[in-house]
């Protein structure tokens, strides 16, 4: 039900009903009308007067069998006429016939009392009124096409013409049951001349996409408007006032929307006006080196589709030695004066663990023209990239064959005294020995003074070797200081020292050796070392904590001494 609009009854109608009050025998409420007959397209005001026999409140929904509420309002008086008092109350409701033809304004029920009914002869809307060269008010609608193919788009233009000023509501976007519907802006105004008049024209325009084939049906675009004319004397043009009410109502329409044709080969269907794919690198041609990600952007935009129809690019397998790592795809949709322009963006970080040149394969797109009716395949070619080696590294060079010179002679041995041979054997091992014992001695003091942390977590028994006990050190300043290549390296020492015979290669390798959360924390700490969050800031408690949680998994001997880790904020830095 439309809402009711309360505003104030014209004090010279309670006065003229206060006038006649004595003359009024009715028993409950009396309905009058403000004119009979109207047209289709004007409203009409219904006028309920009771006396003080009206006890309830007034029920209209009756009217809306063939009316329209447009609004109500309410007022009462009470004043002595002839030495008695009296109360008046007075509903003025105006309605918009949906119809023509002999309206019946029903009884409406006031408490235990009635209106009476009365007959309203509605005219339809003569011929003339309805075209450009008379009517003050009316619409134009249009659709292209009228037979699109299902899921592609069709522009809806509504028009609003008027050579009057006018103040309306109850515009809304269209209603198209199975399809999505846009507005394309916020519409425009100018002005154009038809049949020798000007009207101001107020344009609307919307996208439509049907999302099954067959009939299509639009709505009539509807306005609930009043027409705002002047006053009187020399003011007129700069004072304007409401004057009648009238409902403006565009025609609809019917499209009908044809299937996937059969002669689309595609496994995606893909309707677009236009279509486009494109690629883009740092540089050109992309290069990059061994160790430092280099990141591909493809991007996919089409006209005239939505981006929910636009398929993953995926952007294929690469080639053995490449890593890629794949960021969310941007989606987006811009909407302009002609229709929908959907954008789908898929970035890729890749990168090489050894130099070299990769071909990555090219891509294609297959999709249909609803401009020419046909299919279309877009490509992108196959890419190759270059990768160099890592700054600084040092290239061994490759080994010459060897020549066929003959091998020098064996010198002869040294000449010794008799007994020298075993007193110098015997002196050597005597030499070696006490080295060993020496360095056996130190390190054993150097447990008893600092006991090693745990080798993988902080109630691990795992073996602990010099190199695991100062890796861990090493990664412990690294999250510390939140260094992500530091604790990349650390990583990969204390890895190697606790799997020595699968000796991780990479942190990829040693996510899945470890697993669980601190699996999780190295995964995240890949991307953003090599991936596309490169560069972004890393903290690494977390990865800390996880460490501290992660049990036990090594290859090397168990040890019975256990010791918890520290709280990060409470380690010193280890020289």
């Amino acid at each position: 039900m439309t809402p009711l609009r309360v505003r104030p009854v014209p004090s010279l109608r309670l006065l003229r009903a206060l006038l006649l009050l004595p003359a009024l025998s009715f028993a409950g409420v009396r309905l009058e009308l403000e004119r009979n007959p109207i047209r289709a397209d004007e409203s009409v005001e219904l006028s309920f007067t009771a006396d003080g026999e009206a006890d309830g409140d007034p029920d209209f929904g009756p009217l809306e069998a063939d009316f329209e509420v447009l609004g109500t309002s309410a007022s009462s008086e009470y004043s002595w006429v002839n030495g008695r008092s009296a109360a008046l109350r007075l509903w003025v409701v105006t309605v918009l016939p949906k119809h023509g033809g002999n309206l019946t304004v029903p009884p409406i029920r006031f408490g235990s009392v009635s209106s009476n009914s009365l007959t309203l002869a509605v005219g339809e809307v003569p011929q003339a009124a309805t075209g450009a060269q008379q009517a003050e008010v009316f619409w134009e609608v249009e659709a292209v096409p009228r037979n699109p193919f299902v899921q592609s788009q069709v522009i809806y233009t509504r028009r609003l013409l008027r050579r009057v000023d006018v103040v309306g509501d109850g515009l809304s976007d269209p209603q198209v049951a199975d399809a999505l519907v846009q507005r394309l802006g916020e519409g425009r105004q100018y002005a154009e001349v038809r049949g020798g008049e000007t009207y101001t024209v107020n344009e609307y325009k919307y996208a439509i996409f049907p999302q099954k084939s067959g009939p299509l049906h639009i709505e009539p675009a509807a306005l609930n408007a009043q027409l705002m004319t002047g006053g009187g004397g020399r003011l007129a043009p700069l004072v304007r006032r409401p004057g009648k009410r009238l409902r403006v109502a565009s025609d609809s329409l019917d499209l009908e929307v044809r299937p996937i044709p059969a002669s689309f080969t595609g496994s995606h269907w893909l309707p677009a006006e236009a279509l486009e794919l494109a690629e883009q690198w740092p540089q050109e041609p992309p290069r990059s080196r061994v160790g430092e990600p280099i990141s591909r952007t493809v991007t996919l935009r089409a006209a005239g589709a939505t981006v929910g129809v636009l398929p993953e690019l995926g952007q294929g397998a690469v080639p053995a030695g490449l890593k890629s790592y794949a960021d969310q795809p941007l989606l987006k949709e811009e909407a302009g004066a002609d229709g929908i322009t959907s954008l789908r963006q898929e970035k890729q970080a890749l990168l090489a663990d050894r130099a070299g040149n990769y071909t990555l394969p090219g891509l294609e797109v297959i999709w249909w023209n609803t401009r020419s009716e046909r299919q279309e395949v877009t490509h992108l070619a196959p890419r190759l990239l270059t990768v160099a080696a890592a700054a600084g590294a040092v290239v061994a060079p490759e080994p010459e064959p060897a020549a066929s010179v003959p091998a020098p002679p064996t010198p002869p041995p040294l000449p010794l005294a008799p007994g020298a041979a075993a007193d110098g054997w015997r002196w050597l091992a005597l030499a070696l020995g006490g080295g060993w014992a020496v360095t056996a001695a130190a390190w054993s003091r150097s447990r008893r003074k600092r006991p090693l942390p745990a080798a993988a977590g902080a109630r691990s028994a795992a073996a602990m070797t010099p190199d695991s006990a100062t890796a861990l050190r090493e990664l412990t300043k690294a999250c510390r200081g939140d260094d992500p290549v530091a604790a990349r390296d650390a990583l990969l020492i204390w890895g190697q020292a606790c799997w020595p015979q699968r000796r991780p290669a990479n942190l990829q390798d040693l996510a899945k050796l470890t697993g669980g959360r601190l699996g999780e924390k190295i995964r995240e700490l890949e991307r953003l070392v090599y991936g596309p969050d490169h560069g972004h800031r890393w903290y690494g408690e977390e990865l800390w904590r996880a460490l501290q949680q992660q049990p036990a998994a090594t290859e090397g001997p168990a040890r019975s001494r256990r010791r918890e880790l520290e709280p990060l904020n409470r380690i010193g830095d280890a020289g």
